[in-house]
This record gives C-alpha cells, sequence and structure tokens, in this order.
C-alpha cells in the first residue's frame, strides 16, 4: 500500500496482481490496473508525479534472480518492466518523483530511474567515515546483512536515508543535493 497526498490517491496490490487506485479521503473507487497474472506484487510506491512503480514476485516460478520491476502510469498504462538482479526487500521514491531507491535482502542499494528503470549502484563510488575507519558504503552494508526498510527525509538543505538492516542496525545517509546519488554524502552513521 502507498499514499500520494499530492494526487489524492491511495494505492493497494496483493497476490493477483491487481492494483486498485482510491482517493485517499473519500476511499472513493478510481481505477483498477491489472498486472501480470503470475506475478504477485510485494511493494508498491506511487510518485507524486503520476507514476506507479511495483516490485512483484513470480508465483509460477520460484526465482532468485530477481523480482520484477514495473512502472506504470496513474492511468494504468504499462511504461517499462525490468528484471532487477535481486530480491528486493525496501523501495523509496525520490522527492523530485523520478528516481527510486530499492534495498535488497543481499545488502545491496541501487537507484532507478523511474521512466527508464536505468540503475546505478550509487553507492559504489560513495564512502562513509564511521568509527575513525574510511570504507565505501557497500563494504559497511556488507557488514550487515540483508536491508529490511528504507526512508528517505527531505530538509530544506539535505536528504537523509534511511536504512534498516535485519540484524536491527539503521544506518543514516545525508546528503546535501535535491537528486539522490548526484552528490558525496556529507554524514554517515550508525544511528542505532
Amino acid at each position: 500500500m502507498d499514499v500520494c497526498e499530492q494526487l489524492n490517491v491511495l494505492a493497494t496490490a496483493g497476490m493477483d496482481g491487481a492494483i486498485v487506485l482510491r482517493q485517499i479521503y473519500r476511499g472513493k473507487f478510481l481505477r483498477l490496473i491489472k498486472t501480470e497474472r503470475s506475478f504477485s506484487v510485494s511493494h508498491i510506491r506511487v510518485s507524486c508525479r503520476g507514476y506507479i512503480v511495483t516490485v512483484a514476485k513470480s508465483r509460477a516460478v520460484k526465482t532468485i534472480e530477481g523480482d520484477l520491476l514495473t512502472v506504470y502510469t496513474i492511468n494504468g498504462e504499462r511504461i517499462c518492466s525490468k528484471q532487477a538482479k535481486e530480491i528486493i526487500s525496501a523501495i523509496v521514491l525520490s522527492e523530485n518523483g523520478y528516481e527510486f531507491i530499492v534495498g535488497g535482502k543481499l545488502g545491496k542499494l541501487l537507484k532507478y530511474s523511474l521512466l527508464t528503470l536505468e540503475e546505478t549502484n550509487m553507492l559504489g563510488r560513495l564512502d562513509a567515515q564511521y568509527a575513525g575507519i574510511r570504507k565505501t558504503l557497500t563494504e559497511m552494508l556488507k557488514d550487515n546483512s540483508g536491508i529490511t526498510v528504507l526512508s528517505l527525509t527531505c530538509a530544506e538543505k539535505y536528504q537523509q536515508l534511511l536504512i534498516g538492516m535485519n540484524t536491527g542496525a539503521v544506518y543514516s545517509y545525508r546528503f546535501s543535493s535535491r537528486l539522490i546519488g548526484t552528490k558525496i554524502f556529507d554524514t554517515f552513521e550508525n544511528i542505532l
């Protein structure tokens, strides 16, 4: 389930793969979007730009290759689909509404373009200082196991990405750019 207050839309999806859109406050039915029947939707996010991104798992074949990422318009038109390289356990949209970040069960963190599903490993080139030891953020996440939850907070001058691990650790990455991943993170800390 996801809510987009700017568009007054509540989106739900489930095992049958169907996406149901409703008005937030009145609950009025808006639209039913049918996805591929052999997939069940595990995650759904609604962009303030009028796009819906889903993460779906195959019901027919148990795969370890990864989940299916699909982008739809709010009107139900399918824009693009892509097989992810990992089982996705968390997803968060950027404030600009054109990018999103996924976290996987293997601790991988990737940024995708919403309209093309072009991916970039946003941690590959970023460094962090933690407990006086300089490591890449990728190395830091490898020290733990899978990512379970992602949250993005937006302040006037910076954004902060919170990453919850299945070990109970929570990492906080703060960066000054309004676009995710375009600048080096300013601070890094393990807050729990």
